[in-house]
């Protein structure tokens, strides 16, 4: 509740009949864009102090990366925000790609779908680091390639090729 004057949620991109009924009630801390260009979306990723990445959740039987059948849906907004470089609070599935890229280049934290109170405490973290004036905990300033958007791309390339041998 303190925090309710001072927290800003802002949304862009799409929204299907039921979400947008949702967004329609518009609390005073939610800010719905709708679609926005993709100069428009970086420009709102680079002047945010924290990304969150909300992953669809995958059908029963396809939680395993790796795995014939396997949840390997990679969020193409994921490629964005690490350019962005903020710290990503994300929601995915425990053994999703975007899971696993989060975690393993430090990109933020990443929740599964159930893990409410998790993100909530996560959200009031940042908060409170916010409050204090913490503006390192605000950047990810990884020098590696990770941030690199071509080596992005050939790193993609290899394993998009890589799949496409091994089938």
């Amino acid at each position: 509740p303190q925090a309710r004057g001072t927290v800003r949620f802002t949304i862009a991109g799409h929204a299907d009949r039921s979400v947008r009924a949702d967004l329609a009630k518009r609390p005073d801390y939610l800010d719905w864009r709708g679609p926005v260009s993709f100069d428009a979306a970086m420009d709102l990723i680079r002047s945010t102090d924290v990304l969150a990445l909300i992953d669809n959740i995958a059908a029963p039987g396809t939680d395993q990366v790796g795995q014939a059948g396997g949840y390997e849906f990679f969020p193409s907004k994921l490629l964005d925000y690490m350019l962005g470089q903020r710290p990503i609070l994300g929601v995915s599935a425990k053994n999703s790609i975007a899971h696993e890229v989060i975690d393993t280049l430090g990109l933020g934290q990443c929740f599964d779908h159930d893990e409410v109170a998790a993100l909530s405490a996560a959200i009031e973290r940042k908060w409170h680091d916010w409050q204090a004036g913490q503006a390192a905990q605000f950047e990810i300033t990884a020098q590696d390639s990770a941030y690199d958007a071509r080596a992005v791309a050939r790193r993609l390339c290899v394993e998009m090729e890589s799949l496409l041998n091994d089938t």
